[in-house]
């Protein structure tokens, strides 16, 4: 059986290959590392305020259900 520890590490692992996929992908694109790294950080910036903004809704919901519920 496959512990928590083996299976984050599998994610990890994971995770730093689709990395790396994009950077390669993205410099083959924009033509240098540097530029395909700029351009990943901003689109990943881009992604955390998306995701803020759904969090932030997702709580306001969350709230307006549970004064419903009472």
């Amino acid at each position: 059986m496959e512990s928590r520890n083996d299976r984050a590490s599998a994610l990890a692992v994971q995770a730093l290959a689709t990395v790396a996929a994009a950077e390669r992908e993205l410099k083959n694109e924009y033509g240098s590392n540097r530029k395909a790294r700029r351009a990943l950080a901003a689109a990943t910036r881009r992604d955390n305020r998306r995701m803020v903004k759904l969090r932030s809704e997702a709580a306001r919901l969350d709230e307006k259900i549970r004064h419903l519920a009472k």
